[in-house]
């Protein structure tokens, strides 16, 4: 069963960042991420016997033109994206163009806007069959599963779909997963590496997610809609076999450690930049972190175990406008964070919120 993941064109031609709490067009770091989503969806798929090919149209620089070949040259059954709240009416309008090369094939989107709208988004858009909510990989292969043997879709946890009555069914949301570790590691083969370039270095990077969800309650935030409010942590053991495998497989040394806040659990943090250091792991990578879980003896650590630059969710330098979208930070522990950070020989950015 083939099955066809996308990162998709948009009708103006944008190119777009569609990766969980973040769906923004490329500028915000000059470059375009890896699909960690679609590669860590297309690896459980792989792993479930299905063909997959994954596309991410800007990084291909892949037009809508450009799709419906691709499309017609892949014969897919099913056609699954990645959407975003910037783009979502182009994306939810691919839904047509796919129907378009093949009215048999199978319509999925998911992402933080469509789990929240889902019953919008299908009613609509009627060339849209399935909106996958939350984290998808696991709903991904139950909906899979369910079209190749051609059962009913009442029983696959997390889906929301248009009923033979044309009725929106919303099925029972799915439990997060919460042993990370059994996830396979991404299908980064199916993707052409050298379009991803890090900011100021210009050198090939892959994302890792060592953990997911986060516990704070930001009101400008998306990311529990995808990853949940429960911190959940990969083992160290786990990351430094993927680290390996980015190494030995694709000659690649420098990470995006990819998390809602990677500086949550500061514990944590250390047994995983000691297990680098110690591992003798000659990598470069990158994260991020709220500025009150962040010390000068943490930040030098992880400094030797490889971390380059850090961004910080500074959002304001107004203690009203922190307190009141409830981000529970102060102006001066930005100031600390960074001033730290820049002590540990780490760059530093900062993300603000305007308007």
């Amino acid at each position: 069963m083939k099955v066809l993941l996308l990162n998709p064109p948009t009708i103006d031609e944008k190119q777009f960042i569609r990766e969980g709490r973040c769906t923004q067009e490329q500028g915000v770091w000059a470059t375009l991420w890896p699909p960690l989503s679609l590669a860590t969806i297309g690896a459980v798929l792989e792993e479930d016997g299905r063909t997959v090919q994954i596309v991410d149209c800007p990084a291909q620089e892949i037009s809508w033109t450009g799709l419906e070949q691709v499309i017609s040259t892949f014969s897919p059954v099913v056609v699954i994206w990645s959407t975003g709240t910037p783009s979502i009416q182009s994306d939810l309008s691919l839904a047509s163009v796919v129907k378009g090369c093949d009215n048999r094939i199978a319509t999925a989107v998911f992402g933080t806007h469509v789990t929240v709208f889902d019953k919008q988004s299908l009613e609509s858009f009627p060339d849209l069959d399935y909106v996958i909510r939350n984290e998808p990989e696991m709903t991904v292969r139950d909906l899979v599963r369910s079209l190749a043997q051609s059962s009913s879709l009442e029983g696959v946890s997390g889906l929301s779909f248009r009923s033979e009555t044309g009725a929106v069914v919303i099925n029972p949301s799915r439990p997060f997963i919460a042993d990370l570790d059994s996830l396979p590691l991404p299908s980064w083969h199916l993707l052409d590496l050298d379009r991803y370039r890090l900011p100021l270095k210009g050198k090939r990077f892959l994302m890792i997610a060592p953990l997911r969800g986060c516990p704070f309650n930001c009101s400008f935030c998306t990311c529990q809609t995808y990853y949940g409010n429960r911190l959940r942590k990969r083992s160290p053991e786990s990351v430094i076999k993927e680290i390996d495998h980015g190494i030995k497989q694709f000659g690649i040394r420098d990470f995006f450690f990819w998390a809602e806040t990677f500086v949550v659990d500061k514990g944590y943090v250390e047994e995983l930049c000691s297990a680098i250091i110690e591992r003798g792991l000659s990598i470069s990578w990158t994260s991020n972190s709220r500025v009150d879980t962040v010390d000068l003896p943490l930040l030098k650590l992880m400094a030797r175990a490889g971390c380059w630059m850090i961004s910080f969710g500074i959002e304001s330098w107004s203690q009203n406008v922190l307190d009141a979208s409830h981000k529970g930070t102060t102006p001066e522990q930005a100031f600390k964070a960074v001033r730290s950070a820049r002590e540990a020989g780490i760059k530093t950015v900062g993300h603000f919120i305007l308007g």
